[in-house]
C-alpha cells in the first residue's frame, strides 16, 4: 500500500495527539498514584492514547481535510491550523 503526502501527513498528526495524550495521562495518573490512589498509569494511558486515535480517525469523517473537528486540515505543504 503506498501513502500519499496527505496520508503520511494525517498519520503523523495522528500519531502527535496520541503521543500528547499518552504523555499527559500517564503524568496525571502518576501524580494521582502518588498520593495514594494505586493507578496503573501505563495502562490508563495506553488506553487514553488509542482513544485519541479512534477519535482521530472518527474525527476524519466529520471535520476539514485532517484529523480534527475544530478545522485543522491536512494539505501538500503542512499542517494547519484553522
Amino acid at each position: 500500500m503506498k501513502l500519499n503526502k496527505n496520508t503520511k501527513k494525517f498519520i503523523s498528526a495522528i500519531a502527535e495527539r496520541a503521543i500528547k495524550t499518552f504523555a499527559q495521562t500517564a503524568v496525571a495518573t502518576f501524580g494521582a498514584d502518588i498520593a495514594g490512589a494505586n493507578l496503573d498509569a501505563f495502562k490508563i494511558a495506553a488506553y487514553a492514547a488509542l482513544l485519541s486515535v479512534l477519535t482521530s480517525l472518527a474525527s476524519a469523517k466529520f471535520g476539514a481535510n485532517g484529523p480534527s473537528l475544530a478545522g485543522e486540515t491536512v494539505n501538500n505543504d503542512e499542517v494547519a491550523g484553522h
